[in-house]
């Protein structure tokens, strides 16, 4: 009888296409774990194996991923360790630092919070906008939030709806949906809320990306496209909200910058839809180029309701 033949564990890399139109990277798997045991030194091997290979792990592979060069995204030269079953998808991987995370990576991973963070908050800031403009369409005296609690993807369908069956009164709303879909703003960030982000020093901006299907892919862009897609989301999430100034509930903080001041850090993104500043319940929305205004700063200061707006 023969002798059954060795395992064959399968890995692949898929990778995001990069949206400048160069080049995808060079996928290198390199085999060390036969010639190198062979000729390592026994207390290097050793050294390996408990330090941070698993118990009973005994595939040592080198990985490299080949960027193309001035593309602006990171090159990478990693070991690998796959343990034995039927199939690996490097975007599925986790990540780790031999010997532990080294200052480098705690300032890099503090950088990369703070941009993750801001995408967080902007996305947050985009569903309530829609919610309240759902809400408010709908005609409600008494508006709550449990009442449009549903997923983006279903608040978008349903403010899409309701302004188009309002024509041209909300033509300028059907402008800006078209513009967030255009620039693919919720794909943007539930590719930055739901990656696993290789936070570690070297790697560049990396994250895996596992779909609901059973798919995934290794994303790298580069600083500046992350910035800009956290832009994106905030443009996004201030031109809807602009809609209900003087509409819905707001809370004013008191003033800080100097009239006529210049906003500080509140960068625009080129392509930015024009800002509508207002629904009044007798329909049409009005629209005005975006202001120079700090984020939650009325253009006007806001003005006691009088009998008639109540």
């Amino acid at each position: 009888m023969s002798a059954d033949p060795p395992k064959v564990t399968t890995l692949k890399g898929k990778f995001r296409p990069p949206t400048d139109g160069t080049a995808l990277p060079t996928l290198t798997f390199a085999l060390s774990n036969e010639a190198a045991r062979a000729s390592a030194p026994t207390d290097a091997l050793d050294d390996f194996m408990k330090t941070w290979a698993p118990p009973g792990t005994d595939s040592w592979y080198v990985l490299k991923i080949d960027q193309v060069p001035d593309s602006g995204r990171q090159s990478i030269e990693a070991s690998l360790v796959v343990p034995g079953v039927d199939a690996w998808q490097l975007g599925e991987a986790r990540l780790s630092r031999i010997g532990g995370r080294a200052p480098e990576d705690l300032v890099f991973r503090n950088q990369l919070y703070i941009r993750i963070g801001s995408a967080a908050v902007a996305g947050g800031r985009i569903e309530a906008a829609m919610k309240r403009l759902i809400l408010h369409m709908s005609g409600s005296l008494e508006p709550t939030f449990a009442d449009s609690d549903d997923p983006w993807k279903t608040l978008d369908r349903k403010l899409r709806n309701a302004a188009t069956a309002l024509g041209e009164r909300a033509a300028d709303l059907v402008k800006v949906l078209d513009w967030g879909q255009a620039n693919n703003i919720r794909d943007i960030r539930n590719d930055i809320i739901h990656a696993y982000w290789w936070d570690y020093s070297n790697v560049g901006i990396t994250r895996g990306r596992v779909y609901q299907d059973g798919t995934s892919e290794l994303i790298q862009i580069t600083p500046e496209q992350l910035d800009e897609d956290c832009q994106k989301l905030h443009d996004y999430a201030d031109t809807l909200d602009s809609a209900m100034d003087g509409i819905w509930l707001n809370v004013y903080l008191p003033r800080l910058n100097n009239e006529g001041e210049e906003p500080k850090n509140c960068p625009k993104t080129s392509g930015t839809p024009r800002a509508f500043v207002g629904m009044p319940a007798n329909g049409r929305v009005r629209t005005e180029p975006p202001t120079k205004r700090a984020h939650g700063q009325p253009t006007e200061e806001p003005k006691a309701p009088t009998a008639q707006d109540s």
